[in-house]
């Protein structure tokens, strides 16, 4: 797990917007292999929280994560919606 923090100068002094410079980081970045999550954010005023969340719940772990899988694919094919993940890490199970 990594974190990747930038700093920037106050909106008065640079030329660029947090969207442009995100976007750019975005493209930059490009393709990983197989990344467990990549999300590119940045702080918000209001209310905390993600624009958009679905909550799906059920007893078979491989069905949920099927059905993560379908609601990612369907709304990336939306513009302008980026970052897409779940919280179904893999790993030991708990007891």
């Amino acid at each position: 797990m990594a974190t990747v923090r930038l700093d920037l100068l106050s909106a008065e002094v640079r030329n660029t917007s947090v969207n442009e410079l995100t976007e750019a980081w975005r493209q930059h970045v490009g393709e990983l292999a197989a990344p467990v999550a990549l999300s590119f954010s940045q702080p918000s005023l209001g209310p905390a929280g993600r624009d958009i969340e679905v909550r799906v719940k059920g007893e078979d772990l491989a069905q949920l994560k099927l059905a993560s899988v379908a609601v990612q694919s369907y709304l990336s094919q939306f513009a302008g919606v980026t970052d897409l993940l779940d919280d179904m890490r893999p790993g030991k199970e708990e007891v």
